[in-house]
């Protein structure tokens, strides 16, 4: 990837349409795939105050990781990743089941029904023709319905 280039298209992006979330998320996405990860974050972050789906699932998978963020931080993974589930990113609805069901969020005490759960797989499932991401889907539920 050039990153010189992709940095300033995305730049010139916001320029025009700074209130754009799927704006600012790729050009934190080209900071931070860049080493950039500080310029990154103020982007990355205003794409999530304005809930955009792919930037809740990404930037909570780095609290998750602590991925180029310094801290890790589960208990703001969930909530992102139950809002960007709700907003229909399938990436959050297979990956919220998965993290909760191996009690990955039980510190944050948050409780999440056994039946949201099932309705974010079951979301997902309807979205793929993946035979991977479809046989995790399933394995999935078949734990979810034995719980």
């Amino acid at each position: 990837m050039d990153f010189e280039k992709a940095q300033a298209a995305c730049e010139e992006a916001v320029r025009k349409d700074p209130d754009n979330p799927r704006l600012n998320y790729q050009l934190g996405r080209v900071y931070g795939y860049s080493g950039q990860w500080p310029k990154a974050m103020p982007y990355r972050l205003k794409a999530v105050e304005a809930e955009y789906p792919q930037s809740l699932f990404v930037i909570g998978y780095l609290y998750f990781s602590g991925t180029t963020i310094d801290e890790k931080a589960p208990c703001k993974t969930v909530v992102m990743w139950r809002r960007a589930a709700e907003l229909g990113r399938m990436a959050a609805q297979v990956g919220l089941p998965r993290h909760y069901m191996r009690g990955d969020f039980v510190s944050c005490g948050v409780d999440i029904p056994k039946e949201e759960l099932a309705g974010y797989l079951d979301a997902a499932d309807a979205q793929t023709s993946d035979y991977y991401t479809s046989m995790l889907i399933e394995d999935l539920q078949a734990e979810l319905s034995q719980q």
